[in-house]
């Protein structure tokens, strides 16, 4: 994914801890991380909330995970469809990764906000509290 990214002109340059700095297409682009549920073995995905372009208020949530994992959070036409694309590969003894994206409006991105910071600062049932996805993902 990596090799592929940057031979279309893609190139991740650095870091820090609310943003990223990706190179495309000669420029640098800077984006906003707003929300970032780590991967955890139990949850079996990860999931990152980049804030959109030019201020607007709201924000895109990403998520990958094993199609295995991201199978039962995604609507049940979208599943089929995925599952046809990516369904061959398991046949052949290959693992998949599938990555999701919603564009979240200001409200679902607030909502979304409120439950991933109360579930992260939570002193009890923190991991359980991290695992629950509020937004059912659409590709």
């Amino acid at each position: 994914l990596v090799n592929f990214a940057r031979s279309v002109g893609w190139f991740f340059h650095s870091r820090t801890p609310d943003s990223l700095t990706v190179n495309v297409h000669g420029e640098d682009k800077v984006f906003k991380m707003l929300n970032v549920n780590k991967f955890t073995s139990s949850r079996g995905r990860m999931s990152v909330v980049i804030g959109r372009e030019g201020g607007q208020r709201g924000g895109v949530l990403y998520c990958k995970g094993a199609d295995s994992v991201m199978y039962n959070h995604m609507k049940p036409g979208e599943r089929r469809k995925v599952e046809d694309k990516v369904g061959g590969y398991a046949g052949e003894g290959l693992r998949t990764l599938v990555v999701a994206k919603r564009v979240l409006t200001a409200e679902e991105w607030n909502k979304y906000d409120a439950m991933f910071q109360a579930a992260s600062t939570a002193l009890e049932g923190r991991e359980e509290a991290l695992e629950v996805e509020v937004l059912e993902l659409a590709l």
